[in-house]
């Protein structure tokens, strides 16, 4: 449930904080006294789009947070997903920045996240039913995800959406396999004919450094030779016997006192002086002038560099790499028919299963149909609407989709002498407004709704009946939080708990809107003002009384 919301520097709200009640809460105010901008803030933490413009004047930036208490286990689960669980797990904070810099922010929590990112946790923890939302009755998506709410068992859905998942894969990987299969046939010949030259040549990653490395020794073999064996021979000849002169030094120093590290030192010099010596020894007579050798080496280069050049590749690596994806290129169109139907064969298994699962899943709805018709005729009859026929007509889809093969009219009728037809199409205003209640009251039953905030949810009704939808509204708020804007006394009467939103001038002649909770007093005078207008009679406080005890 909502538990708190603050609203700073937003639109004309300098600072806000109003806490909510678990139940059902009206929310009453004159025209213009700011009920739409208090919607506007909470709508901000469901992810609506936002500017520099809602920010009040004088300020840097807007602030709208709200606190959300015993969240259901499914946004427990999803926080400890994203990694941004509160101390508290029971607990959610949402919160917007509204800067007039242009960076908007979007806290959960107190850590950034994406504006998508709070939208879908928001989403599921409260549902803002704006007058507009009663045009979701005609829509097919929106009809169908409340059926699927209805389902005594999720299973046949879960199931659908898994093997939907599977298909879609193994079709996608059916449309990539017949485009690289159709490249690689209009590219095989050649394919082959680059594959067969790299391979005659058989080129070895990093070939061309060691072969270039050989080259510079067999080319300057002579000159190499020469100063290999002339360091060799200068450390050991006897004018300038290095080594030889090391070993007089090592003896000299072993007499001094406290020479033992300096002698160990002499000494590997000596030792290491030696090993040098015999090491260019070694290599010099290793190195001879071989140009067969050389001429082989040149040879070998220049067929090299010209697959690189040709293949542009910048070293025999990344040509031996190209020689590969080669193979593979001509190994999937020789094996391509094979490939092919295997692909082929996944996907018209999957359909079958695809089709199976739906049909379970159709079954189900039906039965679920059956039984929500019945439940909203009989809300709509406690609503004034007593002869009212409603339909859910479900027809099959030509091609699978997310949702199932279903797609589904909404079919209404106010008199049962009179043909179905859809509801977007036939339905009043106030028609629209007692059947979005009575779809609500059911999901409500069944607890598949969130926290709910109707805005308007009377429009075009009076009397008798928003007496009745203050009932079931009332009804719904025995189970879950209902907050509800109205501008009817019988509704506002309904609310368990009521609230009021007031618009005065500040000091300097701004406005200021507040939201604070009425006591029983004030309640009466309220509704009393909603049934009489701005002059309060003695009958009107009466008929408020009237009003207000028919919830004791």
């Amino acid at each position: 449930m909502l538990q708190s919301l603050l609203i700073k520097d937003f639109i004309i709200i300098s600072h806000l904080e109003v806490s909510f009640e678990m139940g059902f809460t009206s929310i009453t105010g004159e025209t213009g006294a700011g009920k739409s901008i208090f919607v506007g803030a909470l709508s901000l933490l469901m992810g609506r789009r936002a500017d520099s413009s809602l920010i009040r004047d004088g300020a840097e930036k807007s602030i709208i947070e709200g606190l959300f208490t015993d969240i259901p286990y499914e946004i427990q689960e999803m926080l400890h997903t994203l990694e941004l669980e509160s101390g508290d797990n029971s607990e959610c904070i949402l919160r917007r920045e509204i800067s007039k810099s242009g960076k908007n922010r979007s806290f959960v929590n107190d850590t950034p996240v994406p504006l998508s990112t709070m939208e879908k946790i928001a989403e599921r923890l409260i549902d803002i039913h704006s007058q507009h939302s009663n045009l979701l009755l005609g829509n097919s998506l929106y009809i169908l995800s409340a059926i699927d709410k209805m389902l005594s068992d999720s299973t046949p859905l879960e199931k659908y959406q898994k093997v939907y998942r599977d298909y879609k894969r193994a079709q996608n990987n059916l449309i990539q396999l017949r485009q690289q299969l159709k490249k690689a046939s209009e590219e095989y010949d050649y394919d082959n004919f680059r594959f067969k030259e790299i391979s005659v040549a058989n080129p070895q990653s990093n070939e061309e450094d060691t072969l270039q490395e050989e080259e510079k020794l067999l080319q300057y073999a002579d000159s190499i030779k020469e100063g290999l064996l002339g360091a060799s021979q200068y450390l050991e000849r006897s004018e300038t016997d290095a080594i030889e002169a090391l070993h007089k030094l090592a003896t000299i120093v072993e007499k001094l006192p406290s020479s033992e590290e300096y002698v160990e030192r002499i000494k590997s010099c000596h030792i290491e002086l030696g090993d040098i010596a015999a090491d260019f020894q070694r290599r010099s007579e290793a190195i001879n002038a071989d140009p067969q050798r050389l001429a082989e080496v040149e040879e070998r280069l220049n067929l090299l560099h010209h697959l690189l050049d040709k293949y542009h590749c910048a070293s025999t690596k990344e040509l031996v790499d190209f020689q590969h994806q080669l193979q593979q290129r001509i190994e999937l169109f020789q094996d391509g028919d094979l490939t092919l139907k295997d692909s082929e064969r996944e996907v018209q298994e999957l359909k079958i299963q695809l089709n199976k699962v739906a049909a379970t899943l159709t079954k189900a709805r039906k039965l679920a149909v059956t039984a929500m018709e019945e439940a909203i005729k009989n809300t709509l009859k406690s609503m004034e609407l007593p002869l009212a026929e409603v339909s859910f007509q479900l027809e099959p889809s030509e091609e699978p989709k997310p949702t199932g093969y279903d797609e589904v009219n909404f079919l209404f009728a106010a008199n049962n002498k009179l043909p179905l037809k859809p509801v977007g199409d036939i339905a009043s205003g106030g028609e629209m407004s007692r059947l979005m209640l009575a779809l609500k009251a059911l999901l409500a039953e069944k607890g598949n709704l969130p926290s709910i905030l109707f805005d308007e949810i009377d429009t075009g009704i009076s009397g008798r009946i928003a007496d009745k939808m203050g009932k079931i509204l009332r009804q719904i708020g025995s189970t879950m939080q209902v907050i509800a804007i109205t501008h009817l006394p019988q509704i506002a009467a309904r609310g368990k708990f009521q609230k009021n939103i007031e618009k005065h001038l500040d000091s300097t002649g701004a406005p200021i809107t507040s939201l604070r909770s009425l006591s029983e007093e004030e309640r009466i005078k309220e509704v009393a003002a909603l049934l009489s207008g701005n002059t309060i009679t003695q009958e009107s406080i009466g008929a408020a009384k009237v009003l207000l005890k028919n919830n004791d």
